[in-house]
């Protein structure tokens, strides 16, 4: 009766579950559709021209002869980037002739997630949270950004370690060590490299879930495990090195010279590393200008503007909601970590679980340190989702205490964060953004 009761639960709970991601997915593609200009999300005036170029091409450009249309004001251009994200979803674009269409793929890879969610929901039911924590990571999906793949593919990792019978876990364990195994394992791994730098730390979180669980592993099996990861390691930066040997080869294998020339002939003249300081933008350099770092932290919006932008705020930063939302939405996140901590650290815990939680708090603040770094040495811009690599990293701890979902505290808080983050998003973002045409 008891074994009933809790399926009938589980069955109402996944119901529900699915119920929320067909809402979001609903605002989502209202803002992909709705939005009929690249100059309403950031980065997508870049974005575009990136991916449509891949609509007739396979393989990436020399930069050098490229217009300047595909630049952008700090003489960059996604189309030196190693990440496949442009590649495909140019192609995916193809499905439709619709002025949007550069933005289904992004579509479809929050609809991988949200399917990965509910498949994982019955065992685990934390592992549906990476995808509900803060409505700004629903916002990314919306739009064309490459952030978005490099998202997908940290949820993927996440899948990978928490579902026991994973790809791998079964290699960790020595139950799979087919070549096609690594191949895919190395392949997910190097286009995890291939992101944005700030997505480094998910290869950083990966290492190092796989070197406690070594440390935690009986002594007798070490050895074994510790060899499959080390050819692991060598498969992923073999597939790296050949995508990165390629894209050398075009430059003669001086690419950063290269970049560095075009940054300084594309950009404008306010954004060029030879400009004077005084000559500089607003928030470039800021260290350059004569801006102390204590009136960086004190007097530019730093921590307002980031924490708001983790937590919702969309378009070019313009609209967001009431501070009230921002105070409640961190009362509640902070009321979590709280949760795990107490779970994670309490008297006859896992070992694994007490050393993750504090390996999880040093990934966070060395994450949290390197926005405040790119802000204050290279360009003023603490954008919430350059944190989102850390979303992954919270739900595995939050996944391993397997105990904490069944407390009542943390069902409230997690059902209330996710209500608030989708009050936000479809009563904030679609309103605002999901007719804009001119």
């Amino acid at each position: 009766m008891i074994r009933q009761t809790a399926k009938q639960l589980n069955r109402k709970y996944s119901i529900a579950v699915s119920v929320f991601f067909a809402m979001v997915f609903a605002c989502m593609i209202t803002i992909a559709f709705g939005v009929r200009v690249d100059t309403v999300h950031p980065d997508e005036l870049q974005t575009r021209p990136a991916v449509l170029y891949f609509q007739d091409h396979l393989l990436s450009p020399d930069v050098r002869t490229l217009e300047d249309s595909y630049f952008s004001g700090y003489g960059m251009t996604r189309l030196w980037e190693l990440n496949p994200y442009y590649l495909l979803a140019g192609k995916v674009s193809l499905v439709s002739g619709d002025y949007a269409s550069f933005r289904i793929f992004g579509l479809l890879l929050a609809l991988g997630i949200m399917i990965l969610c509910l498949l994982m929901y019955r065992k685990n039911r934390a592992f549906a949270f990476v995808f509900a924590l803060t409505p700004q990571v629903w916002y990314i999906f919306s739009y064309a950004t490459s952030d978005a793949f490099d998202f997908f593919l940290g949820v993927v990792c996440l899948y990978q370690l928490v579902k026991e019978d994973s790809l791998l876990n079964r290699l960790f364990e020595g139950k799979d060590t087919k070549p096609w195994s690594y191949l895919l394992l190395g392949l997910l791994f190097a286009l995890v490299l291939m992101g944005k730098k700030n997505y480094y730390l998910t290869a950083l979180w990966v290492f190092f879930v796989l070197l406690l669980k070594l440390v935690f592993k009986k002594k007798e099996e070490r050895k074994g495990a510790f060899t499959r990861c080390l050819c692991l390691l060598g498969v992923t930066l073999a597939i790296f090195g050949a995508r990165f040997l390629y894209d050398q080869s075009m430059y003669d294998f001086h690419k950063s010279e290269v970049v560095s020339e075009q940054m300084e002939l594309r950009a404008e003249a306010r954004y060029k590393e030879s400009a004077s300081p005084e000559a500089y933008a607003e928030g470039f350099h800021l260290n350059r200008q004569g801006v102390s770092f204590s009136e960086f932290l004190t007097e530019y919006g730093f921590f307002g503007l980031l924490s708001k932008s983790f937590a919702g705020l969309y378009g070019t930063y313009n609209v967001g909601t009431n501070d009230l939302y921002y105070v409640i939405y961190y009362l509640i996140l902070l009321m979590i970590w709280i949760l795990w901590g107490t779970s994670a650290l309490k008297k006859g815990a896992d070992p694994m679980g007490k050393a993750y939680f504090y390996t999880a708090l040093a990934l966070t603040l060395f994450s949290f340190l390197l926005v405040v770094y790119n802000a204050y040495f290279v360009d003023f811009q603490p954008q919430g989702r350059y944190l989102f690599p850390e979303i992954p990293v919270l739900i595995y701890g939050l996944c391993l205490q397997k105990d904490l979902t069944d407390r009542k505290m943390f069902r409230i808080c997690a059902v209330l964060l996710a209500l608030l983050s989708l009050a936000s998003f479809a009563l904030i973002s679609v309103p605002r953004l999901g007719n804009i045409s001119v």
